[in-house]
């Protein structure tokens, strides 16, 4: 991390917006940025879109995410969002949100457990109904 003209080492929860942080292959981008320079640069962006796709960064797409891995070349990047701030973090507050209303398939699950219950509870009185004659007939 290149933080007042100073490369140091620090931990990946001390970065700060504006810090610039050099990358290579292998690394994972610590927080979302804006590509400085690069040479070759090649994200792997899986993790935030799930499917496997390599992206190659240059200075018309110098956008980077947090969570990314660098799949192949090098450059530095500045940061501009960490934390709840960034793009992973906002994916995972509108993940973890709970609006309280019932998705359309929680609906259906919910009506097909209800015809369950019915139906077991129906089956249940029937077989006692049947035993209770037997048991009171002696057959």
């Amino acid at each position: 991390m290149i933080r007042g003209c100073r490369r140091n080492k620090v931990s990946i929860y001390e970065i700060v917006v504006g810090d610039v942080i050099p990358l290579k292959i292998g690394d994972q981008v610590p927080a979302d940025g804006i590509l400085i320079s690069g040479h070759s640069l090649a994200i792997d962006a899986s993790s935030m879109t799930v499917e496997s796709k390599i992206v190659h960064e240059d200075h018309k797409s110098p956008f980077l995410m947090s969570g990314c891995k660098v799949a192949a070349g090098a450059g530095t990047m500045m940061i501009t969002g960490v934390g709840i701030n960034t793009e992973w973090g906002l994916l995972m507050a509108s993940i973890s949100k709970d609006t309280g209303e019932e998705t359309p398939l929680q609906v259906r699950l919910n009506g097909v457990a209800t015809f369950i219950g019915i139906v077991g509870r129906t089956v249940a009185l029937f077989v006692l109904i049947i035993l209770l004659i037997r048991f009171f007939t002696g057959t």
